[in-house]
C-alpha cells in the first residue's frame, strides 16, 4: 500500500480523511502539540500494515523576535511519531536524529 499525506498543518489539523489511500488533515485539532514540528515526511511499511509514521523536524525557539522570516525557530532534530491507523491516537518515539550527529 502506497500512502501520500497531504498537509494543512501538522500542528494544526482537526480531521483526517482517507481517500484514495490519500490522508489529509486540516482545521484546529493538532496531531502534535507537545513540541514545534515542521516540513513532516510520512510513510507506511510492509511489516506495519496500516500504520503511519510520521518525521518532522523539531524547531527550538532560537531567541530571535519573532518574524515572517521564520528566524526565530531552529532546526534541533527529528522525531518519530505513529499512528495505528489514520484516527490516531499519535505516540511519539523520541528523537531519531539530532543536527549535531549530521557531519556538516
Amino acid at each position: 500500500m502506497r500512502l501520500s499525506l497531504a498537509i494543512d498543518s501538522i500542528s494544526n489539523p482537526s480531521s483526517l480523511f482517507l481517500h484514495d489511500n490519500t490522508v489529509t488533515m486540516s482545521g484546529d485539532n493538532p496531531l502534535i502539540s507537545h513540541i514545534f514540528t515542521a516540513d513532516p515526511s510520512a510513510h507506511t511499511f510492509p511489516n506495519h500494515p496500516g500504520k503511519i509514521f510520521l518525521y518532522p523536524s523539531h524547531d527550538v525557539d532560537a531567541g530571535i523576535e519573532d518574524n515572517d522570516n521564520g528566524d526565530q525557530y531552529a532546526m534541533n532534530d527529528y522525531h518519530v511519531f505513529s499512528m495505528p491507523s489514520a484516527a490516531g491516537p499519535v505516540t511519539d518515539h523520541g528523537v531519531a536524529l539530532k543536527e549535531a550527529d549530521v557531519p556538516w
